[in-house]
């Protein structure tokens, strides 16, 4: 970004802004490129990514579990961890093809929008979801989010007991996701597992063949971490 941009973003003058990227700078957090200059990440993120990567050690062992989970439906695999009630996307595994879900990774999403986040509240107890929902509020994506509290505990409740949750273009239009969540041998889930794909290219009898896939990926991740599959009713 350019200069000016920088100093938008951080809502402050440009030499404050100056001042901050040339600090950034000098620890190779930040670079520059072309004539203006331009400012970009620096190699220090790699460093700072790399120690994040080491102290969040079920990434790898959800990676691999991701990877499959992609070849095994053909759909675009994403691992997230869960903080403070919300879904935060870790990993991603691109589905084959020309189709790309642009989703970035490390962003605190609103949870109960997302499969992953509602797989992630439906392991939470209902006093503890309305929590969450009384500071993040239930803010409308599409014509499908839930907005109502009552329908979001109904919903969880149903994802408890088939032990995965759905995105049905709750976020996005035309996009449709499936999730569940992973935890160790602690009861609070660590995060979710969850694939993403087109709305169209997820009729009732494919949701049946795929949804019990994606409840395995989740499981063997829990059971590498020393956890036990919750009980579900079909």
């Amino acid at each position: 970004m350019t200069l000016t941009e920088a100093a938008q973003l951080i809502e402050t003058t440009k030499s404050s802004a100056f001042s901050v990227l040339r600090t950034l700078m000098d620890f190779d957090y930040v670079s520059t490129t072309g004539s203006g200059p331009r400012y970009r990440l620096g190699p220090a993120v790699l460093r700072l990514a790399d120690s994040y990567s080491q102290s969040v050690p079920w990434l790898e062992v959800a990676r691999p579990v991701a990877a499959s989970l992609t070849a095994r439906t053909g759909w675009t695999s994403r691992v997230a961890s869960h903080i403070g009630g919300h879904p935060v996307f870790q990993d991603r595994v691109d589905a084959p093809g020309t189709i790309r879900f642009h989703t970035e990774l490390g962003i605190r999403e609103l949870p109960h929008r997302s499969a992953a986040g509602k797989a992630i509240l439906a392991c939470l107890t209902d006093d503890e979801v309305r929590s969450i929902i009384s500071e993040t509020g239930l803010p409308r994506r599409t014509r499908n989010t839930i907005t109502d509290v009552e329908a979001l505990l109904q919903d969880l409740k149903l994802t408890r007991e088939r032990g995965y949750a759905v995105d049905d273009e709750e976020d996005d239009e035309g996009v449709f996701c499936l999730a569940a969540a992973f935890h160790s041998a602690d009861t609070v889930p660590l995060g979710a597992i969850s694939i993403t794909g087109l709305k169209t290219d997820m009729p009732d009898w494919r949701l049946h063949q795929t949804s019990p896939v994606v409840r395995e990926a989740a499981d063997k991740i829990t059971h590498a971490l020393g956890g036990r599959s919750a009980t579900r009713r079909s």
